[in-house]
């Protein structure tokens, strides 16, 4: 996710420093750092693989950074009751992966945000509040924000 595409959802939906953000599948961490340096959110990453997650945590230990966090573990298995606002990129997920996230996403915290790449969710407790078409390191990608109701 390029800086600008991620500010540009986080501004739309009015990121703050109130907010807890969670990156599901964070990669190398660097939306959680976005959130959490530029925004000031309190920000956890979740990610699979060990190097992501070892390194991006050696960041935040070298760096001092407060209010951040990554954990290796799956999305599906994380609590995410105390998130407000939530980012996913499910460009390449099968059917039964997206049959999870969205049974994840029943569960999520009322007036919590979702923003989400690629691919729309259709849930009754998600109040679509627009999309945009923005640039990714992989090319354009239609990007969905959701409140949760």
């Amino acid at each position: 996710t390029t800086y600008f595409s991620i500010a540009e959802s986080f501004k739309f939906i009015q990121l703050n420093d109130k907010d807890v953000f969670y990156d599901l599948g964070c990669g190398t961490g660097k939306t959680v750092f976005t959130a959490n340096v530029v925004f000031g959110a309190k920000s956890t990453g979740l990610e699979i693989v060990e190097d992501f997650v070892d390194n991006a945590n050696e960041v935040v230990k070298l760096l001092k950074l407060e209010k951040i966090t990554f954990i290796e573990k799956s999305i599906f298995e994380h609590n995410l009751k105390d998130g407000t606002v939530f980012y996913v990129t499910p460009t390449c997920f099968d059917e039964e992966n997206m049959k999870k996230l969205s049974k994840k996403f029943k569960d999520l915290p009322k007036n919590s945000r979702l923003i989400v790449l690629s691919k729309r969710i259709d849930l009754p407790n998600l109040k679509p509040l627009g999309s945009k078409m923005l640039f990714y390191s992989w090319g354009k990608a239609e990007t969905f924000y959701y409140q949760v109701v």
